[in-house]
């Protein structure tokens, strides 16, 4: 078959000398040949073995005998004699093991938890030294036992090894101790401890505690209310729908709760994130700072000690706290929410219109975008409008209010209260005690209320009323107005804008009944050092203009009179 002008030389050729021989017919129709210069012996080009080199079993056992198959291990150069190295190692990394020099192998309790692979070498026919390596087997476990309980309550303790135990009737505690064990409970309450590796853990009918232990466990409650003792991000919990009402126990510092397991309660002493599932969860943290939320569902969180936080989007979502358990937070997309007891602070995390309402606590509550509307209660509250059209209520205690973007009312209520309207046209009401005021950018109407108060219009044409009270009050950029009525008392008015033809800010004291035709008659006005002192006879109410030296300047025209 070689007849071609081409010709690859193989396997049959080696040691043999070749040439090549050509025929044809002359022009004068005369068969003639010729014979090329023979070329050998043809040199050997190694042949790498083929085919492969088995173990007899690929999941071994402590003590059993193992076999190098090596039927599948082909040649074209040929076999010599096998010479055999085992080998023990986990992935890729392996190392020989003394001794092991045979076809065959019977790991021992070295090789536990190990893998092993063997090595075959020869030298082929042509003296090339070759070898091949097999695959290397599961790692090598110790054989278990197979213990089974009866309709008594029994006690299982299984071995070192890969045991299978079966509780079957009665209240069974079962004990895998180390290996890979599988354990049934059958019927009873049943307690099932893992032990060392990984586990598979069956609790089957009864109310169950499943515990894996060390290892990535894989537990499955079966019917009946169940207890998981969850301690290792690799565990595995399985409930069937309608398997009764389940509780995972876990010192994992995050958890998410499985399908159709009800409640969640953490073990551990850190920072704790608890997240529940569509179910109507309980999820209870432990003493540090814990963040819980139910997921969809009528859910009772409970915190504990430490700062929490709970997330709430749903309107039967139930918070509980503890008296001294930290300063805790509700997070909520709610459109309404009024804070539980022992809980500080509310904050909104939706997008439309919200109402929050605080406690008796000092409470801090956070609006949204939406027009809000957030009730501080009792204690000194803070609370923070944010977008929108905002009603801030501080109610009693010495409250903090911001208003934000927006235009807003805040309404301070009792106390020595804090107001900051923010951007937009606002409306502060300062209410009774000593309050500030401050009113930002926009046209604001500032009201101070009882109290000695300060307040500061900001930027924009504001609107402001001392109220009761010794007041001072600044006029900042733009035209203010400012308004008194009898019984204002002793107020201060900073950065007042006055001249003889009548300046940005005006005096309002039209309540009075002043007209342009009484104005001299009633309003007294004279220097008093650096300042201008407005007062009237027989009244004991006063005016201080801060920083206007010549009572001359501050004519009718800087004044809104009754007409």
């Amino acid at each position: 078959g070689a007849t071609g002008s081409t010709f690859a030389l193989g396997q049959a050729q080696v040691g043999q000398e070749v040439r090549v021989v050509i025929g044809y017919v002359d022009d004068f129709g005369a068969a003639e040949s010729a014979s090329s210069n023979i070329l050998g012996p043809v040199a050997n080009v190694n042949d790498a073995p083929t085919g492969a080199l088995l173990i007899s079993d690929t999941t071994p056992d402590q003590g059993q005998v193992l076999t190098a198959l090596t039927g599948g291990i082909a040649d074209l150069d040929g076999l010599g004699t096998f010479s055999f190295q085992w080998q023990q190692g986990v992935g890729t990394s392996f190392t020989d093991i003394n001794g092991a020099t045979a076809a065959t192998f019977t790991p021992g309790a070295a090789q536990v938890n190990l893998q092993l692979r063997v090595i075959v070498r020869y030298i082929d026919g042509f003296g090339t030294l070759e070898s091949v390596t097999s695959a290397a087997t599961a790692a090598v476990v110790v054989q278990g036992v197979v213990l089974q309980g009866n309709a008594l309550a029994n006690t299982l303790t299984g071995t070192a090894g890969n045991d299978v135990l079966f509780g079957l009737g009665g209240n069974d505690t079962l004990n895998g101790l180390a290996g890979m064990d599988q354990l049934f409970g059958g019927t009873g309450n049943d307690i099932l401890n893992g032990g060392d590796d990984n586990d598979v853990l069956n609790g089957e009918d009864g109310n169950d505690t499943l515990n894996g232990g060390l290892g990535a466990d894989a537990m499955n409650g079966g019917a009946g209310n169940d207890t998981f003792v969850v301690d290792n991000v690799g565990d595995v919990v399985t409930e069937a729908l309608g398997g009764g009402t389940d509780l995972v126990q876990t010192s994992l510092t995050n958890y998410l709760l499985g399908a159709n397991v009800e409640n969640l309660t953490y073990t551990g002493a850190g920072n704790f994130t608890g997240t529940g599932n569509a179910l109507a969860n309980t999820i209870t943290g432990g003493v540090g700072n814990d963040f819980l939320n139910g997921g969809a569902g009528a859910d009772r969180m409970l915190g504990g000690a430490g700062n929490d936080t709970y997330v709430v989007d749903a309107a039967l979502d139930v918070v509980v706290e503890v008296a001294g358990g930290g300063t805790d937070t509700v997070q909520t997309s709610l459109a309404s929410y009024t804070l539980g007891t022992d809980v500080e602070n509310l904050t909104y995390t939706g997008v439309g219109n919200f109402v929050g309402n605080g406690n008796g606590l000092n409470n801090v509550i956070t609006g949204g975008v939406g027009n809000d509307t957030l009730n501080g209660g009792g204690g000194n509250d803070i609370l923070t409008g944010n977008g929108g059209n905002d009603t801030l209520n501080g109610d009693a205690g010495n409250d903090q209010l911001f208003g934000g973007i927006g235009t807003d009312t805040l309404n301070g209520g009792t106390g020595d209260d804090s107001l900051d309207g923010g951007d937009g046209a606002d409306v502060l009401n300062g209410g009774t005690g000593n309050d500030t005021l401050l009113g930002g950018d926009g046209n604001d109407t500032l009201l101070g209320g009882s109290g000695n108060d300060f307040i500061d219009g900001g930027a924009g044409d504001d609107t402001v009323t001392g109220g009761a009270g010794n007041d001072i009050m600044v006029a900042s950029s733009g035209n203010d107005i400012f308004m008194f009525a009898a019984g204002f008392g002793t107020d201060q008015i900073i950065g007042f804008d006055a001249n003889a033809v009548g300046g940005q800010d005006l005096l309002d004291i039209s309540a009075f009944g002043v007209t342009a035709a009484t104005f001299a008659g009633s309003v007294i006005i004279t220097d008093v050092g650096a300042d201008t002192l407005i007062s009237s006879a027989g009244i004991a109410d006063s005016i201080r203009l801060v920083g206007v030296a010549d009572a001359t300047t501050v004519t009718a025209a800087d004044f809104i009179l009754a007409t």
